[in-house]
This record gives structure tokens, C-alpha cells and sequence, in this order.
């Protein structure tokens, strides 16, 4: 596919189309980070954030850390 650098106000901008996004599974307002590496340009989507569940959903005996009790008070709560 070849595309375009264009004006746009006072920058340049890359139109991407339709059905590129769609394979990325982006659209607008999707956050993106861009990095250049070796000369190339790379646009990866940002990974979306876990709720609460699909955390909890990815703890397992490999990665479930043992409680820790701190017995000093830090305020006035009663030990």
C-alpha cells in the first residue's frame, strides 16, 4: 500500500484508510504509540486497560504472592 504525506493545518499528516485500521482493530480516538526504529516508522495500539476481573482472572498459583502483616501503627488504629 502507498500513501501520502499531506498538509494538514500547519502540520503533515498520514491519512490512514478504513480497512488498515479495521486489521489493527483501531479506530478514531484510539490511542497509539509511535516509535521509530531503524529508520521505520512503527504505529502500535496501546493495549487496553484490565478492569478489576480480567486481573483477578490472571492470578495463579505462579504468581500469587503470600500475605504480608505490617504490625507497626501508622496512625491511630488499634493494633
Amino acid at each position: 500500500m502507498v500513501l501520502k504525506i499531506q498538509k494538514w493545518g500547519n502540520s503533515l499528516a498520514l491519512r490512514l484508510p478504513k480497512a488498515l485500521l479495521q486489521l489493527l482493530g483501531v479506530g478514531c480516538e484510539t490511542a497509539v504509540d509511535v516509535q521509530v526504529e531503524d529508520g521505520r516508522i512503527m504505529i502500535l495500539p496501546l493495549k487496553k486497560k484490565m478492569d478489576l476481573n480480567e486481573m483477578l482472572s490472571k492470578i495463579d498459583k505462579h504468581n500469587l504472592h503470600a500475605e504480608e502483616w505490617e504490625v507497626k501503627s501508622r496512625g491511630r488504629e488499634a493494633i
